[in-house]
């Protein structure tokens, strides 16, 4: 997409905040790959077309070309975590059968380049028009669900983090804050094996134990009956 501009900003330089990964791990909440137009407004409502990379409960990452990064953040300079400018972000998520617009508030927290003519800028939610925060919350949860059905199924047996990964073909991180959301409703243990970290559904856990206990009671019992044949 071809962004629509109204006046060219200052050049930006090409990293004012840093890899954009680093900011994104401090997010709480997973991101989802989107990769949809949207339109930011400024707070003197002047508005620039941008395309979302992903989005996340708490917020999403925008990215532009160069000239659309210099309006945003005309001075360039680095942004203060919790001191960048407030703006409006309009995008259509579909939700139900109809796409539906939410209108997000939004701060700045990082601007960055990315390579080439691409920046990246990252906004966290500060409230929403009508049930946008509904609106948001429910696609991410349709999205989110059947990668962890998915999870649930592979977890019959024990797996670490890295092979989850390559079976999803999901990035550890986020790998990493499914499970811990599966272990936060009981769904999924944690155990080392060795060196490594393995996770396993807990109703398949809880099976692989009760074979356990049933070898270990069978054993006992065939050394009991020795010990009286004596």
């Amino acid at each position: 997409m071809t962004d629509k501009v109204r006046k060219p900003g200052k050049k930006t330089a090409a990293v004012k905040g840093g890899n954009p990964e680093v900011y994104e791990a401090q997010r709480k909440y997973p991101r989802l790959a989107l990769d949809e137009p949207a339109t930011l407004v400024k707070a003197n409502e002047e508005m620039v077309d941008v395309m979302i990379h992903d989005l996340s409960i708490d917020g999403l990452q925008i990215r532009c070309d160069r000239q659309t990064a210099g309006i945003i953040h005309p001075s360039g300079k680095f942004i203060k975590p919790g001191r960048g400018p407030l703006v409006r972000v309009r995008f259509k998520l579909q939700v139900g059968l109809e796409p539906g617009e939410v209108v997000a508030r939004c701060r700045i927290f990082y601007l960055t380049g990315i390579g080439g003519n691409q920046f990246a800028f990252g906004l966290k939610f500060t409230g929403f028009a009508g049930n946008g925060a509904a609106e948001v919350e429910r696609y991410i949860m349709r999205r989110i669900e059947p990668v962890e059905d998915k999870v649930r199924s592979y977890l019959g047996a024990p797996r670490s983090s890295e092979e989850i990964s390559r079976y999803l073909r999901m990035g550890v991180s986020e790998v990493y804050e499914m499970l811990e959301r599966l272990k936060i409703k009981g769904e999924v243990v944690t155990y080392q094996d060795g060196g490594v970290m393995r996770n396993l559904r807990l109703s398949a856990a809880l099976t692989e134990i009760f074979d356990t206990l049933r070898q270990f009671n069978k054993r006992l019992s065939e050394l009991e009956d020795r010990r009286d044949r004596k």
